[in-house]
């Protein structure tokens, strides 16, 4: 009797010690499952007016109809051009297909790269303390943009206190709306709710800011979307107004006249398209000899050490944050 008492007292102690450990288990299982739910990524909780595709990996705004409008005005001619490559191959030069597909493979990538990629923004203040980012970016920007102790909330007081007097007389501001202090030539664009170093201005066209590290891709855009309408169109109105040599068939003996209508008619947009381009190019050429970006042209302001900062030929600069890192919320 005694042996068998030991023998179910083990079995409740070892009973006992398997429920505990269960539990442990149990308890272990429930704090990772809280600590999985605290922590998300910064692009999942990231506050404003802009997008991450792919994960985070690309940076964009909110779709606009200027942007449909900018692909539109692409697309369109040059799909209406690829009914004429035969042609153009043959009684032009085959050089000349061949260059306009390199023109709009060229203007399709330098697009892409401006409406997804990073234009400089600067992360928030809480997004900055969320992912531990003050004293990197304080290595990378050169001053911390935190400032000086807490803000109050007040626009006109965090704005004297927070900023020293020395970064205040180099053009240092301080940003109501993301709590940090943003500098010289830096902006708080209203469309995508975002400070943007070297802001220039907002593209819906683009979908996207303009500013310090998408600005020679957008340039870069603009120059060869131009490019892409003197090939292409020559192309489009020399098919439409010259008649078919030869009686081997080709695409053009099946276009009705409705449809060359239209050819004519996008030719004659693109063309206005054009002609607005190649005065916006030039107006950012100016601004680039000048060294201004579009805000402070437009604003009539001239920032301290312009020189020192130009426009196209200064570095793109760092990127500040990653929207794919873990913060806790």
């Amino acid at each position: 009797q005694r042996s068998q008492l030991a023998a179910m007292a083990g079995d409740v102690e070892a009973a006992i010690e398997a429920a505990q450990a269960a539990s442990e288990e149990q308890r272990e299982q429930q704090r990772e499952q809280v600590d999985k739910q605290s922590f998300r990524r910064m692009y999942q909780v990231w506050p404003g007016k802009i997008l991450f595709p792919c994960g985070g990996r690309c940076i964009t705004a909110y779709p606009s109809g200027p942007a449909v409008c900018a692909w539109s005005f692409i697309l369109t001619p040059c799909g209406f051009y690829c009914l004429f490559v035969d042609r153009l191959w043959t009684e032009w030069y085959p050089l000349v297909p061949v260059a306009a597909l390199c023109v709009f493979l060229l203007t399709s990538l330098l697009l892409c790269l401006t409406c997804c990629s990073d234009p400089g923004i600067i992360p928030r203040r809480q997004l900055i303390l969320a992912a531990g980012l003050d004293r990197e970016l304080k290595e990378l920007l050169g001053y911390d943009v935190l400032g000086n102790g807490q803000p109050t909330g007040q626009a006109e007081v965090d704005a004297s206190s927070m900023v020293s007097d020395e970064l205040r007389k180099k053009g240092y501001k301080w940003c109501r709306t993301c709590k940090i202090i943003r500098p010289p030539r830096s902006s708080h664009c209203p469309d995508c709710d975002q400070c943007v170093l070297r802001y220039d201005h907002h593209c819906p066209f683009v979908n996207n800011c303009i500013g310090q590290r998408n600005y020679h891709f957008f340039v870069g855009f603009v120059t060869s979307v131009v490019c892409l309408a003197l090939v292409v169109l020559p192309g489009l109105v020399w098919a439409i107004l010259t008649p078919l040599t030869g009686r081997e068939t080709s695409n053009e003996e099946g276009i009705s006249g409705v449809l060359i209508g239209v050819i004519v008619g996008v030719a004659c947009l693109a063309g206005l398209a054009l002609l607005a381009l190649l005065i916006f190019l030039g107006y950012h050429l100016f601004l680039i000899a000048s060294g201004k970006t579009t805000k402070e042209h437009l604003g009539k302001s001239r920032p301290a050490n312009i020189v020192e900062e130009p426009t196209l030929w200064a570095a793109r600069g760092p990127r500040l944050f990653d929207p794919r890192v873990f913060v806790q919320i």
